[in-house]
């Protein structure tokens, strides 16, 4: 009777915590088998590298996108992008990118735009002239969005990557589930 006991408990704890819902011995399930996405959001955007590096002659958008999770005002998220690519009149080249995860206040709305401010941790990737380098970078900045309906939304932001001296103003489409 212990084993049976133990073995359930054993069973019904990891489902608790996922709050997974099984099938009911009707065969109909009573929800789905996947837990709750009702606060994760994927985000997708475009944006304008910028720096304090003299003789920039253009410079190549950057792609980034994100993966995110939100509880009341505070947000997670752990995201992959491209930081854009930087040519110099004199021919020489930076290329870079990078994964990180930052944190995100969202402040209270204002009418239909919500401001909020984020921060976080980089890994960078750069190639200049060929020759690689990689290195850690805090980052922070702030922006807005605007919800077009329940589960999609616009933003705006301006990131600094203290390390990289380099800004990033950026636009993109949030689509929380």
């Amino acid at each position: 009777m212990k084993k049976l006991f133990v073995s359930a408990m054993l069973f019904a704890l990891p489902a608790s915590c996922f709050a997974f819902s099984f099938p009911s011995i009707l065969g109909t399930p009573s929800s789905s088998l996947l837990p709750s996405l009702s606060n994760t959001y994927v985000m997708a955007s475009v944006g304008q590298p910028s720096g304090n590096v003299p003789g920039f002659a253009k410079t190549i958008p950057a792609l980034a996108g994100a993966i995110g999770y939100k509880i009341g005002n505070i947000a997670v998220e752990a995201g992959y992008g491209s930081i854009g690519r930087v040519e110099f009149a004199n021919g020489a080249s930076v290329n870079g990118r990078g994964y990180g995860v930052a944190a995100l206040y969202n402040f209270s709305p204002y009418g239909k735009i919500v401001p909020f401010v984020k921060v976080g941790e980089n890994r960078i990737m750069n190639v200049v002239n060929g020759v690689s380098t990689q290195e850690w970078s805090p980052s922070y900045g702030l922006g807005f969005s605007v919800p077009l309906n329940a589960n999609v939304s616009v933003r705006a932001t301006f990131e600094r990557y203290q390390k990289e001296a380099r800004n990033a103003t950026s636009v993109g489409i949030v689509y929380g589930f």
